[in-house]
């Protein structure tokens, strides 16, 4: 397999562009404690982050993709916690 499709299939990009729900983007559910979510979070984020891939010298279309996987993960962490009302502090 190219080096491409596999970053597509570890951070499975096509679940992460079709979804807008934070709780199925992070999978986690509704239920969990924050400790779960954050924990889905810093495992997805440091297996799709763009800047682990800059050492095989990716195409600019795969960093893309990634950055708006790392985006979305980013923006549903951000959508929970504030559902949750946590702040950077807590």
């Amino acid at each position: 397999k190219s080096a491409i499709l596999q970053v597509f299939e570890i951070c499975n990009v096509s679940h992460y562009s079709s979804h807008n729900d934070p709780y199925f983007v992070l999978g986690v559910r509704r239920t969990d404690e924050m400790d779960v979510v954050q924990r889905a979070f810093h495992q997805q984020i440091s297996v799709c982050h763009p800047d682990h891939f800059l050492h095989r010298n990716p195409p600019p279309a795969l960093i893309k993709v990634l950055a708006d996987v790392s985006q979305r993960l980013n923006t549903a962490y951000q959508s929970i916690k504030s559902e949750r009302r946590i702040t950077a502090d807590d």
